[in-house]
């Protein structure tokens, strides 16, 4: 599916244990953060969260110490393009160690699970456990910093700037998956990418990344997670023509 998809959640009231609120819960996915066409929506009954979210707003990449070599360009790539709101998650002492000593801006956020050093033969056990830490690390920026994250792989390319207050109108922006998990994109014809994520500081996308990290438990296949969410939400897809249209990206680690 080459064209920019939108899903709405008509009413917040049918998630598990979330009560009815004035903004629908939009859902965009996007193969170019360039398509977003803040206009397309009407959502002048949050305007004042939908200003702080970008306001409050951090890109975000969640990195352990095994792969630390990424960080380098990742974080000389935003600052050339003029980004200043671009951080490290750290998952242990020894990555914020080293952002500290570069200058890079970096948090420390350890959670349960594997923090280790990768052991022969046990590199995706690894990567589950990653994937399920990043999300409650999103979780705890959302609820308790009441900050907005684009939430980014290390290894993502960004190619050009484009402000974060374009995104002020949308609860989340998933980007194209590259057609994993399978099942999901014969059901679709699309699949999301848990890497490139924006999620804005609001209740309704707290309790999406809520639904993630009790999916996830302590470790788990997120990209899996999120595209099997939208079987379970029963999500109704349409074609957005308002949008820019463009092609699918060869990587999806491309934006």
């Amino acid at each position: 599916c080459a064209m920019t998809l939108m899903a709405f959640f008509q009413n917040l009231a049918q998630l598990p244990q979330v009560e009815a609120m004035s903004q629908q819960f939009q859902l965009l996915l996007t193969n170019s953060m360039e398509t977003v066409n803040t206009t397309a929506i009407n959502d002048t009954s949050d305007d004042e969260r939908s200003k702080n979210a970008t306001t409050n707003a951090v890109i975000l990449t969640f990195v352990s110490k095994e792969f630390v070599h990424h960080i380098d360009f990742w974080y000389s790539t935003l600052t050339t393009l003029g980004y200043t709101q671009h951080h490290v998650a750290a998952w242990d002492e020894e990555t914020l160690d080293y952002c500290q000593q570069r200058g890079y801006r970096s948090i420390l956020c350890i959670t349960q699970g594997y923090k280790g050093h990768v052991p022969v033969g046990k590199q995706q056990l690894f990567r589950r456990y990653l994937f399920a830490a990043r999300w409650r690390c999103v979780q705890h920026q959302l609820q308790h910093q009441n900050t907005s994250v684009l939430l980014t792989d290390v290894d993502n390319t960004f190619q050009r700037f484009v402000p974060l207050d374009d995104f002020r109108h949308w609860n989340v922006i998933h980007a194209y998956g590259g057609g994993y998990p399978i099942r999901h994109m014969k059901a679709h014809g699309f699949t999301v990418c848990g890497g490139m994520t924006w999620l804005q500081s609001h209740p309704a996308t707290l309790r999406y990344v809520q639904l993630i990290t009790e999916k996830c438990g302590d470790r788990c296949d997120d990209q899996g997670i999120i595209n099997s969410l939208f079987g379970m939400l029963d999500v109704h897809w349409h074609t957005q023509h308002d949008l820019e249209q463009g092609p699918l990206p060869e990587s999806h680690n491309w934006m």
